[in-house]
């Protein structure tokens, strides 16, 4: 899908080749650039101040807020309910939200899910490396919580494997955002964690913050807002991979992805031409759904809703929902 001022020609280069722009690219823009940097500096030196960002208390590493937002975007509706359904059940309600960003509107199909999400509809377009505004709207509407300290990107077909407990504190015993960092490129991968202070620089901002990067063709989603920390704040910023998915050899996050699930590598099958985008799975050895969990990942996509696990042809949800029920005490 094509969208006014997006050189795809340009995107797809980015893509399908191992580098990035980097931080110098914005120099195109140096004004707007100076710009957002002076308030963003200015903003994030606020908040340590008002919060103590830099000292932070244990278990809610983002100035004291302990609700963890969970942010859905999707092109319907979820592919895993049921696996999801598990996690949130061992979820206290005031230390988690459940945002759903649908581009149909369609609403979560179990009425118990149904019941803790709040479903996001928007006007701003979007398209494939292009949601970066799309986000930048979403942020605007989680920092209306006042008590949510960050914020997870997850797509339509993640599952969760390890349970809300543990996401929790992986997500907010460090005060800062979690990107998986794609090489030396200055992007990174678009599922990923983002402290409240980042997403309010990004979010308050957001006039000066999109104009930096008027003109530059690039994947939004993945660069835009890698950059900004690396700006603004690259000590807030912690390389880490939440989210395992099965990219081409041809990326440079297939080796950091590999490197923990070794039995995966090699999996990716998708033809040259899709520049090493990931693998959806349909069906998934035991031995490879043992790995994934034994990860340290909480989070895994790609998979297929009706995916199975062969060759015991146990529903992946099923086998999920056993699982969480099991590392978090919960009978499943």
């Amino acid at each position: 899908v094509d969208m006014d001022g997006l050189d795809r020609q340009q995107i797809r280069r980015h893509l399908c080749g191992p580098i990035g722009i980097g931080t110098p690219v914005l120099d195109v823009n140096r004004e707007s650039r100076d710009r957002w940097l002076e308030l963003a500096r200015t903003h994030l030196r606020t908040q340590m101040l008002v919060d103590g960002v830099g000292m932070l208390d244990g278990a809610t590493g983002s100035s004291g807020r302990q609700r963890l937002a969970f942010a859905f975007l999707t092109y319907s509706s979820l592919a895993h309910e049921e696996a999801w359904e598990h996690f949130f059940a061992a979820a206290p309600d005031d230390r988690h939200a459940v945002w759903i960003h649908s581009l149909t509107g369609q609403a979560p199909r179990q009425s118990q899910f149904r019941s803790r999400a709040r479903l996001l509809q928007s006007a701003t377009q979007s398209a494939w490396c292009g949601i970066g505004e799309l986000m930048l709207e979403l942020m605007a509407a989680v920092l209306q919580d006042a008590d949510v300290g960050a914020v997870v990107w997850l797509a339509q077909d993640t599952v969760p494997l390890r349970p809300f407990a543990e996401v929790y504190d992986w997500a907010l015993s460090d005060g800062r955002s979690a990107l998986c960092m794609n090489g030396g490129t200055g992007c990174a991968d678009t599922w990923s964690v983002m402290q409240r202070r980042h997403m309010e620089v990004f979010a308050f901002y957001r006039h000066e913050f999109v104009e930096m990067f008027d003109g530059i063709a690039t994947c939004q989603e993945e660069c835009w807002f890698s950059l900004g920390l690396l700006l603004a704040d690259p000590q807030g910023l912690r390389d880490e991979c939440g989210t395992y998915a099965c990219w081409g050899r041809s990326k440079p996050l297939s080796a950091r992805m590999d490197s923990r699930v070794p039995s995966m590598a090699g999996l990716n099958t998708r033809p040259e031409e899709d520049c090493g985008g990931p693998q959806e799975f349909r069906h998934l050895l035991d031995s490879d759904f043992d790995a994934l969990l034994s990860s340290g990942f909480c989070f895994a996509r790609k998979f297929h809703e009706q995916a199975e696990l062969i060759p015991s042809r146990r529903g992946l949800q099923e086998a999920l929902s056993d699982h969480l029920a099991r590392r978090s005490g919960k009978p499943p």
